[in-house]
């Protein structure tokens, strides 16, 4: 750092803003790769208890797409 240099304030990055469709399709999208894979199927179930079937039921409801976390499956 030169001190003879003005400081120069770096900008700031803009801050990134999600619309409840967008968080619909990113928990959509977790949902298809869930299907996807045997394995994460059955680490799922095991977690949560909710079977495939209970899955497609509960994919209009908005507090159980806001619930799903792909974090802890693997």
């Amino acid at each position: 750092m030169d001190p003879f240099k003005p400081y120069e304030p770096k900008p700031k990055a803009a801050a990134l803003t999600f619309t409840a469709s967008d968080a619909e399709v990113i928990a959509l999208r977790v949902v298809a790769w869930i299907a996807a894979d045997d394995d994460i199927q059955d680490r799922f179930t095991a977690l949560t208890g909710c079977e495939i079937d209970d899955l497609r039921s509960r994919l209009e409801q908005p507090a159980f797409l806001g619930a799903l976390n792909c974090r802890k499956l693997r």
